[in-house]
């Protein structure tokens, strides 16, 4: 499972803090002063120009992110055509330049149009594109964020050994997460420093073991998962997306009951447990997931989708397990069989844990089958 968004984490780097802020307020100043010109522009009025679509983009931009794709303004894919569309011409000027190449990335790994049988179109290939040739023009532009965005689009494309490479370069480039300042911040300034803010660790890590899973690397996973939860801190939705996706390893590798156990921590430990007025917001239905519902709602995806239904089976069964489920056993029981049937039917018969989620859906079978001769 992979967040849809990185949440800052706290820590004591102020220094960091401090240059992520700067930046933030370098470009805000720009947009506000829609390009000002300076003594170069007079000699390459061109390049003033180009600056001023990449300011005009960088708004469409941060529109398109924070976008609701449900409400009645203009739909995310038409505000990221018109960012891209002034990236594109601002690049006419400044190829080489590595914010707007950046940006441009952003835009296209963000872009996606959903079509009338519910598929969602993507850029994925462009955006893999765009970050290339923003690594190629300058290696150590937020090396860091580039890798980690790279990773999520290979994800996405399904080659997750691709995106296990960047994950891990992703680590490797890694500084400390900025630490929020004192000094207010507008929320524009908000808005850009999101963009330059390290990655935080524990994000990587959880990222980095659901592709690891993928490949068949099950002992890597749980330490990747493992790692991640203790990162997670003050973050309670990292570490409940950590406790599932280990949960799921340690029951792909055979260790049913930890598995078990690990899946109780993680609905134990849902941010999202009690009644909330986010909860619409947020895409989480109760009623249809029970515990699960954060699985599914809109702050995590799944590559392959048909993935969450592994972790509905584990999750079903751990409350089927639990001492208090006596009365709704079997119902538990019920639902734990038709999350593996889904998931073999959305496509995991096809998959690497085939194997594993039919032996599970036997296992439940042979256990719901009535006694003989009743």
């Amino acid at each position: 499972m992979l967040p849809r968004h990185v949440l800052v984490t706290v820590v004591v780097s102020a220094l960091l803090g401090a240059a992520v802020i700067a930046r933030a307020q370098e470009l805000e100043a720009g947009v506000q002063r829609a390009g000002e010109p300076s003594w170069g522009d007079h000699a390459h009025p061109e390049r003033r120009r180009a600056r001023q679509l990449r300011r005009q983009g960088l708004v469409k931009l941060l529109d398109a992110q924070q976008a609701d794709p449900d409400s009645l303004g203009p739909p995310p894919e038409v505000l990221f055509e018109q960012a891209l569309l002034r990236f594109e011409r601002a690049r006419r000027d400044l190829p080489d330049d590595p914010d707007l190449l950046y940006f441009t990335g952003l835009a296209l790994a963000g872009w996606f149009r959903r079509e009338p049988d519910g598929r969602e179109e993507r850029r994925t290939e462009e955006a893999v594109a765009a970050f290339e040739d923003l690594r190629r023009a300058d290696p150590d532009y937020h090396a860091d964020r580039v890798a980690f965005e790279l990773a999520i689009l290979h994800s996405r494309r399904g080659d997750h050994r691709a995106a296990v490479t960047e994950y891990r370069r992703a680590l490797d480039a890694a500084l400390l997460p900025a630490a929020p300042m004192p000094q207010a911040m507008t929320d524009r300034e908000l808005a850009l420093a999101r963009l330059f803010t390290p990655v935080p660790l524990a994000t990587v890590h959880l990222n980095l073991a659901e592709n690891t899973m993928m490949i068949g690397d099950l002992e890597s996973a749980i330490a990747s998962y493992r790692r991640a939860s203790e990162l997670s801190g003050n973050d309670p939705l990292g570490r409940v997306l950590s406790l599932w996706g280990l949960a799921l390893a340690l029951d792909r590798s055979g260790d049913h009951r930890e598995a078990l156990a690990t899946a109780r921590r993680a609905i134990q430990a849902d941010p999202f447990a009690a009644a909330s007025t986010s909860d619409v917001r947020l895409g989480i239905d109760r009623r249809a997931h029970g515990p699960m519902a954060v699985l599914h709602s809109r702050l995590v995806f799944f590559e392959p989708a048909y993935e969450v239904h592994a972790y509905d089976g584990i999750g079903w069964e751990a409350l089927a397990r639990s001492e208090d489920a006596a009365a709704s056993r079997e119902e538990l029981l019920r639902r734990a069989r038709a999350s593996w049937a889904t998931y073999l039917t959305g496509g995991g018969n096809e998959g690497r844990y085939a194997e594993h989620a039919t032996r599970a859906a036997e296992r439940l079978d042979h256990e719901l089958a009535p006694p003989r001769g009743r």
